[in-house]
């Protein structure tokens, strides 16, 4: 990712605490139905403090996905982004994850099979199992400011570092690709 828009610094969109960014593709994927419950309980729950951006959501949703500019102002401009991927197969998270962290938002990840490999839960991350989870989650750190920023900062560190364009190719080898949804970032 270029990490020359996607970093800490830049202008902030007026974005609300808490933003899920990501298209809606009914039930084509294995955890498109969590991702529909996670969002109805977002919305219940915090109200005009969350906003989904993306398409096939329906009213509220916002779409930067034509401008990594306007996508990068959003998460400089939250407090929170969620992460849920569209299936749990091992380390496999979406870009999105990547880019809002370089940004700098805490970011609340679903607990996918190996996120333990490539992140220090509590550290760079934080994670939930359920929806409840992550409900409960989200209000903690919308609360605890100190421990939110300490994540958030300690997150951007590490994929500054690792997922810049540079980075990925001097890391990968012809065995390891770098697909467009995703980064998987190096076993060593």
């Amino acid at each position: 990712m270029d990490t020359n828009i996607f970093s800490n610094v830049g202008e902030k969109g007026n974005a609300p605490e808490v933003v899920f960014l990501a298209n809606n593709y009914v039930n084509q994927f294995p955890l498109s139905q969590h991702r529909k419950e996670a969002i109805k309980l977002l919305q219940a729950k915090f109200g005009n403090r969350f906003k989904v951006y993306g398409n096939g959501w329906g009213t509220n949703s916002g779409n930067v996905n034509n401008s990594q500019y306007e996508e990068a102002k959003v998460y400089r401009g939250c407090k929170i982004a969620i992460s849920i991927s569209h299936f749990d197969v091992d380390r496999y998270f979406s870009d999105r994850l990547g880019r809002a962290l370089c940004t700098g938002a805490m970011v609340l990840s679903h607990d996918y099979t190996g996120i333990g490999k490539d992140f220090e839960v509590g550290k760079h991350l934080d994670t939930f199992g359920s929806i409840e989870a992550l409900i409960e989650q989200c209000d903690k750190y919308l609360m605890d400011v100190t421990k939110r920023e300490t994540i958030a900062k300690a997150g951007q560190e590490l994929a500054s570092k690792e997922f810049s364009y540079q980075n990925i190719v001097k890391q990968k080898t012809d065995s390891e690709a770098v697909g467009l949804l995703f980064y998987e970032p190096s076993r060593g």
